[in-house]
């Protein structure tokens, strides 16, 4: 009888323990060492809400949490977005170095950890762009010259990043990740607003997706701007 009581209690020991998350971290940028990392989330659809907060210490920082229900979080340095992680049961891992942030380790995590390298790619080709550009522009190149090679190249990035942001909420419009990326891309808007990009996000766009707290907010806000126009002076 005390051996299975024993037994009885192991096991519900590790189903407790299977319910949560823990984020290690680490960083190679020096300037980051005794800064303090948070962990925001948005759960009514206006405002982050600090979850948690620790301080990096020789370029390591942990979260440890329960977890109710898979949603994406925001790890912030004061006012600074670091990068977003899915909050889900597992070990979570988080690396910060000059190449930008990485996360990883559980399913939903190396699958946003994908897309930002697929989006790291088409800004390192932006880049490229704007030097080569300064570059004509030093061998004295006359700015139509400038234009016409640069233009058709930029809107061709624009388009091939807004498909790819598109096409991954789209994706993942019936789990965390849809609404998640949508926060993390347009959450750094000073006010809603509606896009073209947006439009076609939210065109066919399941109830699962548009009623989440944060997407339904902002499309509310941002039509109602759209509708009523600039403020009057």
């Amino acid at each position: 009888m005390r051996k299975t009581v024993f037994l009885l209690s192991c096991v519900l020991l590790l189903l407790s323990c299977s319910e949560q998350y823990n984020i290690a971290g680490n960083s190679t940028i020096g300037n980051f060492d005794g800064q303090t990392v948070y962990l925001k989330v948005n759960c009514d659809g206006t405002e982050l809400a600090c979850l948690d907060s620790c301080q990096m210490v020789h370029g390591r920082f942990n979260f440890m949490g329960d977890v109710d229900t898979v949603m994406v979080a925001m790890m912030y340095m004061g006012n600074e977005r670091l990068i977003p992680v899915v909050l889900e049961t597992g070990d979570l891992t988080v690396e910060m170095d000059h190449c930008g942030p990485k996360v990883g380790g559980t399913p939903y995590n190396d699958k946003l950890n994908t897309f930002f390298r697929k989006r790291d790619r088409i800004e390192n080709e932006q880049w490229e762009l704007d030097r080569e550009c300064l570059r004509m522009m030093r061998e004295g190149k006359s700015r139509e010259d400038i234009n016409s090679y640069y233009q058709p190249r930029a809107e061709r990035l624009i388009r091939k990043m807004e498909k790819l942001e598109t096409d991954f909420i789209r994706d993942n419009y019936d789990n965390a990740l849809g609404p998640g990326c949508f926060l993390w891309l347009f959450g750094s808007y000073p006010i809603p607003i509606m896009t073209d990009q947006i439009r076609n996000i939210i065109a066919g766009a399941p109830p699962c997706f548009l009623n989440n707290p944060y997407v339904n907010n902002y499309v509310r806000r941002a039509r109602r701007r759209e509708h009523d126009g600039p403020p009057r002076r």
